[in-house]
């Protein structure tokens, strides 16, 4: 009892966050014949009801939700947290292994990114700009060219915005 009285006063139901975008994290991808693809996975943010548009940003495809199940109960509703497959019409499902699906023109695709990078203690070659490096965001993995600039380049300069010189120390 004291066990049971300690997880009701310590554990706190997680507040979900259905007034955001829809985004679903899609782990496995699989046709079932006769009824379409089923994508499964977990709603990171948001809600979708059965019938709803989702969107496959990577393959700049919508498709509609025919249905959906929650531990192999159908339901016409999800939100954020919950663990569901949703079954899809006129997807390959060989197009998918992992990635996303989200609300419709809710995620942008991106063809450069400016982001801080710390290289880790196993990565033993130098990182040079202009050389070419696997970057992986969420389940997509992608080769980039990367162009270094920052902290060292900063110290070494001082820019003067007035007249746009930039003097080396």
């Amino acid at each position: 009892d004291s066990l049971v009285d300690m997880i009701k006063n310590s554990v706190t139901v997680p507040h979900r966050r259905v007034d955001m975008p829809f985004y679903y994290s899609i782990d496995h991808c699989f046709a079932i014949k006769g009824h379409g693809t089923v994508l499964t996975g977990t709603v990171l943010s948001g809600s979708i009801n059965a019938g709803g548009l989702i969107e496959f940003p990577e393959l700049q495809l919508q498709r509609k939700v025919k249905s959906m199940q929650m531990f192999h109960k159908t339901c016409k509703y999800a939100q954020q947290g919950d663990r569901i497959g949703m079954c899809v019409a006129n997807l390959d499902p060989t197009a998918i292994e992992r990635g996303i699906a989200a609300a419709p023109s809710s995620v942008p695709l991106l063809s450069s990114i400016i982001c801080l990078v710390k290289k880790i203690r196993f990565f033993k070659q130098t990182c040079k700009s202009e050389s070419k490096f696997h970057v992986t965001v969420g389940h997509t993995t992608v080769i980039a060219k990367a162009t270094f600039f920052g902290a060292e380049e900063i110290k070494n300069r001082k820019i003067n915005l007035d007249d746009k010189k930039i003097d080396e120390n």
